[in-house]
């Protein structure tokens, strides 16, 4: 039976909903790219009153936790967050306005075109196709995009809003990174002490989580408008940001103990389902906190010793050439004297003498500027990366034996065979033990013909029930052959396995009837994850992930504390 969206949305038009879709579409891209805050979001309830708005809140923790940093700093520190909050409050309404016009165009479009579900293009194609030199209508492949007499119609009818719109976002990708190359771009006179606290502070965004900052969050919500006239909101929209459960913003200065609760109890009902995912989550936050702090004290260590040399031999400089200026240009391979207009400092011969003195402490510098440039910003990115979630992983099995496989509807506790473990099968009759244990071999048998017929004959390559199993479990490609290999039918193994997931997961779970699991945590979840236990665990990884969120004090370096990671030294293991 199909149900159009008129049915579903009554009063709202197919085209409203595409430039909505469209304009998220656009905003999420603008976040991948750096352009807007990373944790911000764009939210809207689809309703016959809200079609012709679409709520945006821009927010940045980095930002948030930079500008902490900076305030810390006595009057000299307050003046350069208020000269943040200003590079902020411009930045967001450059975006603001590009999003405006974006949302605007998009409805227009959707009008113009009367498209059902789904649209026949959006703005986003038009503006790539121009962008590389072609028509609006134009693909790459040389075709065009349908209704190609109506975009190009389009398209001249609201050239000037459209050029409007391109010219903001062009302002967007060439905005100052950071607040050093801002302040330099808009020339603003400072005093030098100015720059070394900025300077000092370049990777504070990393450094702790903090309650938001007033000027920020005054700047953060905006409402953008179908007519292209949309306005900053004076206050954080209700629902402004759509949180990380396991890594969430602290926007509300009085919110920090219901912050913790929430965590606290996912962390309760992740080790309670026995949700290896959920846990993941929770150990990643507390590992990539305590991964930027490692990597703070590292950096800080090398830099302030750096800086401390540096301006005691040329804080005099005319015109003035801060370390920062030095750092960039041995990053850019560039003259170490040079500066910004591409003229040589008047006192290049004494730049170029402190380089040459410690010539391998400044590459080593910029080195681990880079490094702390890649790092990622939130949880979702570091999970992104392969190895980190593995080490998640690994973590989850080591503290509460549960493997990457057990998530979603193969938690522990949502599995029909975990409950039966060896308590179990002792008080069983023995008419029920052989019965169960009978079960458990023909289920073996079956799996094991079953994996062979989908296999076929390759007497190269080793692949079995057992190998396939260890696949799963460790989370490796299905169709991987104890060679290393993926085998030529690959893709038929996990079409099969997909097919069959709950016999094997069932093969799993009985694995210790047939003498070939040793885990007894696999089948004991239950009696040895009581309440008191899941309490403990769970107040033990929120106290971790607090105390990896606290900040450190740049001038009273220690060591990070141990992280739950560091208890579990012989993390190469592997799990299953």
């Amino acid at each position: 039976m199909n149900i159009s969206l008129s049915t579903l949305l009554p009063g709202i038009t197919p085209g409203q909903i595409q430039s909505h879709l469209a304009t998220n579409r656009e905003f999420q891209e603008l976040k991948a790219e750096g352009l807007i805050g990373e944790n911000s979001t764009g939210m809207n309830m689809m309703s016959v009153d809200t079609m012709g708005q679409f709520r945006v809140t821009q927010w940045s923790e980095e930002i948030n936790s930079l500008w902490w940093g900076l305030s810390g700093e006595g009057e000299l520190g307050q003046q350069a967050a208020g000269y943040l909050e200003q590079m902020t409050a411009e930045r967001r309404q450059i975006a603001s306005s590009y999003m405006d016009d974006f949302f605007s165009l998009s409805n227009t479009l959707a009008e113009k075109l009367q498209d059902d579900y789904p649209a026949s293009t959006d703005m986003d194609e038009l503006l790539d196709n121009v962008l590389a030199g072609r028509k609006p209508s134009e693909n790459a492949d040389g075709s065009l995009v349908p209704k190609a007499d109506k975009v190009e119609a389009f398209w001249q009818e609201n050239l000037d809003q459209i050029e409007t719109m391109q010219q903001a976002y062009e302002e967007l990708k060439a905005f100052p990174d950071n607040l050093s190359d801002w302040l330099d771009d808009k020339q603003i006179e400072r005093p030098l002490a100015l720059d070394q606290l900025v300077e000092k502070h370049r990777y504070s965004g990393l450094n702790g989580k903090y309650e938001g900052a007033q000027g920020l969050l005054e700047t953060a919500s905006f409402d953008l408008n179908a007519a292209g006239d949309g306005e900053q909101l004076e206050k954080l929209a209700p629902r402004g940001l759509m949180m990380d459960m396991m890594d969430m913003a602290l926007l509300d200065r009085y919110d920090l103990e219901a912050t913790q609760s929430m965590l606290r109890h996912s962390i309760d009902l992740g080790l309670r389902l026995g949700n290896a995912g959920t846990l993941k989550h929770a150990v990643a936050s507390e590992l990539m906190h305590g991964e930027r702090r490692a990597a703070l004290v590292d950096y800080q260590s090398s830099f302030q010793s750096m800086s401390t040399a540096f301006y005691d031999q040329l804080g005099e400089l005319e015109p003035r050439f801060s370390l920062q200026d030095l750092l960039d240009n041995i990053a850019d391979g560039k003259d170490v004297a040079i500066l910004d207009d591409g003229s040589e400092h008047p006192q290049a011969e004494q730049i170029r003498t402190f380089v040459d003195n410690v010539d391998s402490q400044l590459t080593m510098l910029v080195e681990k500027q880079q490094r702390m440039d890649e790092l990622p910003r939130t949880r979702m990115e570091w999970e992104a990366i392969p190895e980190n979630n593995r080490l998640a992983l690994q973590v989850v099995y080591q503290q509460y034996g549960l493997e990457p496989w057990e998530t979603g509807r193969n938690s522990r506790s949502s599995r029909p065979e975990q409950w039966m473990g060896p308590d179990f099968l002792e008080g069983a009759g023995h008419a029920t033990r052989e019965q169960l244990m009978d079960e458990a071999h023909q289920r073996m048998l079956r799996l094991q013909d079953l994996v062979l017929e989908t296999r076929g004959f390759n007497g190269d390559l080793s692949f079995d029930l057992d190998q396939l199993i260890d696949n799963f479990r460790s989370g490796q490609p299905l169709g991987l052959t104890e060679e290393g290999q993926l085998h030529p039918n690959s893709l038929a193994i996990e079409e099969m396995f997909r097919a069959n997931e709950e016999e094997f997961v069932a093969y799993i779970d009985t694995l210790w009837m047939l003498g070939k699991q040793d885990n007894l945590s696999m089948v004991d979840y239950r009696s040895w994850m009581t309440e008191d236990n899941r309490a403990a665990f769970a107040e033990e990884l929120l106290d971790l992930i607090m105390q990896s969120r606290q900040a450190l004090n740049f001038d009273e370096l220690t060591n990070p504390e141990d992280s739950l990671l560091a208890s579990n030294p012989d993390s190469s293991d592997q799990t299953g």
